[in-house]
Order: structure tokens, then sequence, then C-alpha cells
């Protein structure tokens, strides 16, 4: 099937599509993805899905499969929101001052924050309030 997509004596754009790896950030991981599907329109959305979903830090992809996507655009949609929730966690986490989780543990392993579950939390930091308008609700 890939040979049909052959570019020029390299491996074939589909073979290239099917290996990509997110070895950055998510936006250069859909950039790369992007640039490599685009040449293939006729390649199966399914196998596109898949190329996405495997080519995925693996905790990205566990978070991204575990919300049941259907299809590219789902994928990558929720794949996006996985992303941008890491990052505005990661942005409190320093502004709170408030260290990450050792050895690969997720946050969701222990409490919001780093604190083990059962256990109770002491307040020692001050809450901050933020407000984020959503489109359509300004005031």
């Amino acid at each position: 099937m890939f040979e049909f997509f052959r570019d020029t004596g390299q491996k074939s754009l589909g073979a290239r599509l099917i290996h990509i790896q997110q070895e950055g950030s998510y936006n250069d991981y859909v950039k790369k993805f992007v640039n490599y599907s685009a040449p293939l329109p006729y390649m199966a959305e399914s196998v596109l899905r898949d190329a996405f979903l495997t080519g995925l830090e693996p905790t990205l992809q566990a978070k991204v499969i575990s919300r049941h996507p259907q299809t590219l655009e789902e994928c990558m949609k929720e794949a996006q929101l996985v992303n941008d929730r890491n990052l505005v966690m990661n942005l409190a986490r320093v502004e709170l001052g408030i260290p990450e989780p050792k050895g690969g543990e997720s946050s969701t392993a222990k409490g919001q924050l780093g604190v083990e579950k059962g256990m109770p939390r002491k307040n020692e930091f001050q809450m901050k309030h933020i407000t984020i308008p959503l489109k359509g609700n300004h005031q």
C-alpha cells in the first residue's frame, strides 16, 4: 500500500508517518504529523488516527485513549485539551511553589497537591482566584 506513496528514493511517506514520535512539544508533533499526512489524501482515517495516537508521548497517549476518541479530529482535539490542561497545571504548580511529582508519577496517582490519597491536606499556601473569560461571556 505504501509503495504508491514512494518519495524519490526515501522511505515512503506513509511509512514515515506511521513511525513519527512526539519528541518535543505537542504542537511540534502536530506540525510534523500534518506535514507527513497532507500529501496522503487517500490514507484511511483509521490509519491516520492510529498513527497519530501511536506517536504521542506515552502519558498523553494514555490520557487521550481513555477519552475514547473515534476520529482523527477527536484525537487531536482531546490531545490538545489534555496538553493545555497539563500546561496550566504546571504553571499553577510553579506559581504556588508545588514541586512536580517525582519518578514519573502522574498528578492523578497522588492528590492534586502531591499528597497521598486519604491523607489530610494542610493549606500551606494562599489560594489564588483567576477568572478566564469564555467566548461570548464578556462582562
